[in-house]
């Protein structure tokens, strides 16, 4: 999966069979769709690469293999095309006891993908809020962080949260302004990731960066959840 995707996302919870998948891509060569089919592992994921033939112009991915209780959020769909991934979506839940739920990026997710990305080396960071204010004369706020900057500010935490740790702590102390508090409009940790409230942009695509969101991902969906 290189280059540039905009993934939508969906988490299911239990575990995904290989026998529902298969059932799942031969319904879709039953509608002449011409899926083409790539399967492999990474880390702890199997991973199900599905891509429509050219006239259907189309893919969804969709990773199993986390062991969990049919409670916990132990598999992700994701598709560049909410159609797609709402067919695939509603097939799930139709064919099993699964339950699938659209994911949404709000702040303490998109802080969690962030100290993700940022464990794996210091990279910029750009922030973009867009506050509701009276009469709406607040259009935007956005604060840039060069690579050099997270690299100097990664020092002073613990590498596993560089964003939440040192960088907002930071933000707020010379601005005055609670990253964490204000809804974030969009989050880009350059060259890696780019996340809004909808969707998830992978840059240079590689399955590495991607199955390192979808397990922290995984990880805070089981952690909200068991603590509701």
């Amino acid at each position: 999966m290189y280059g540039t995707h905009n993934w939508q996302c969906w988490a299911v919870t239990g575990r995904i069979s290989d026998h529902l998948i298969e059932d799942y891509i031969a319904e879709l060569e039953r509608k002449n769709l011409g899926p083409s089919l790539q399967k492999y592992k990474k880390a702890q994921f199997k991973i199900w690469q599905i891509d429509f033939n050219l006239e259907k112009n189309g893919n969804i991915v969709i990773y199993t293999g986390c062991v969990v209780s049919e409670r916990q959020f132990g598999g992700c769909v994701l598709s560049e095309n909410e159609e797609d991934g709402r067919s695939c979506r509603n097939w799930i839940a139709e064919h099993s006891e699964l339950f699938v739920e659209k994911v949404t990026f709000r702040n303490p997710l998109m802080l969690v993908i962030a100290d993700c990305m940022l464990s794996k080396g210091p990279k910029g960071v750009h922030l973009s809020y867009a506050p509701e204010t009276d009469q709406g004369r607040l259009k935007k706020l956005e604060f840039d962080f060069s690579d050099n900057d997270v690299q100097e500010l990664s020092r002073a935490g613990a590498a596993e949260n560089v964003f939440s740790g040192s960088i907002l702590p930071y933000l707020y102390e010379h601005t005055g302004v609670r990253g964490e508090k204000l809804p974030i409009s969009e989050l880009k940790i350059h060259d890696r990731v780019l996340v809004t409230r909808s969707q998830l942009r992978t840059f240079q695509g590689s399955s590495d960066t991607t199955c390192a969101i979808i397990s922290g991902l995984l990880e805070f969906l089981n952690a909200q959840y068991s603590s509701a």
